[in-house]
């Protein structure tokens, strides 16, 4: 059984322009099955949708026609508010997905928090060890953590709430080869010891 089916998504943009309405097709029947456990990689040139379709799949924007099924369901907005925490996202630029504001503890605290789940210290440290991050960052502010630190906070942020899928939009393209390189077999390792469908 698929965890999740993406059937025939087309998503356009609409620009009025004076009197004439300019019709911008991004994405036209995209189509694919994701299985538990399983990794796939979406292939496009710059602009070719692929953040719009990530976008879709994690609820910030509607697709203008086709479906999503997770489990079975068609993934309504009533049915994605039951599911939320079971599909989160990394996007490209970690930085800007971090409030400057919070302390890193309260950074993993927030996803806990908005789905009322249990958490504990040892629990963040959980989340900080799972990704390669010392303890004492608790404490820090995500302008004082390296790009790759902060890459990895991004993903410990997502899989706080043990998700069933992660859509991750371009993680590593802002990392050198190194980094790039570790950031891969952090997440091969979370796909292999949890279970992880990643997109």
């Amino acid at each position: 059984m698929n965890i999740l089916d993406v059937k025939a998504i087309n998503k356009t943009y609409t620009k009025q322009r004076w009197f004439k309405k300019n019709v911008h097709p991004i994405l036209k029947n995209v189509t694919f099955s994701l299985a538990p456990g399983e990794c796939i990689a979406i292939v496009g040139k710059s602009g070719s949708g692929k953040s719009t379709l990530a976008n879709i799949m994690l609820g910030i924007e509607s697709a203008t026609s086709g479906e999503m099924i997770f489990r079975e369901k068609t993934l309504t907005k009533s049915y994605y508010k039951q599911i939320r925490k079971e599909i989160q996202g990394v996007f490209q630029n970690s930085y800007a997905s971090l409030n400057p504001l919070q302390k890193v503890e309260d950074i993993l605290k927030e996803p806990l928090r908005n789905f009322d789940l249990p958490f504990n210290k040892s629990k963040l440290l959980y989340l900080l060890d799972i990704v390669g991050l010392e303890p004492s960052l608790l404490q820090h502010y995500p302008g004082e953590l390296s790009g790759g630190q902060q890459q990895r906070l991004a993903i410990a942020r997502a899989i706080a709430t043990e998700p069933s899928i992660l859509i991750l939009d371009e993680v590593t393209s802002n990392l050198d080869m190194v980094l790039q390189k570790k950031i891969l077999q952090l997440l091969q390792h979370l796909q292999q010891t949890q279970g992880l469908s990643l997109l």
